[in-house]
């Protein structure tokens, strides 16, 4: 009976150890893994940086650029108020021609 204890004991003890031996090697794993996706997410954060300082320079250029871009805008908004001016003072041109060889006719058909 103290053989069977001994061997139950042992194979307890074999099983046991293996069990362990499973855990460790799972932490093991998990380690490794913890370390590469520390790695990756460092990289990444290198990377957005570098992203971000890239980002700063058209920004700045934009707001360099920004007053410009407005009188810009400003001058656009005067041409087109040209423009309509321009149709306006053609159209009225047109009228007066119209009115001018309409007197013309008028004085020309007197006697």
């Amino acid at each position: 009976m103290e053989q069977a204890a001994d061997k139950m004991f042992s194979s307890t003890a074999d099983f046991l150890r293996t069990e362990v031996n499973a855990v460790v090697d799972d932490f093991q794993q998990l380690k490794a893994m913890h370390k590469a996706v520390l790695h990756k997410y460092e990289d990444l954060k290198k990377t957005t940086q570098v992203i971000g300082g890239a980002l700063e320079a058209p920004e700045d250029q934009y707001k360099d650029l920004a007053p410009i871009l407005t009188q810009l805008d400003d001058i656009e908004e005067d041409v087109s108020n040209l423009e309509q001016a321009a149709f306006k003072l053609d159209s009225d041109c047109k009228q007066l021609e119209q009115k001018l060889r309409s007197l013309e006719s008028i004085v020309v058909s007197r006697p």
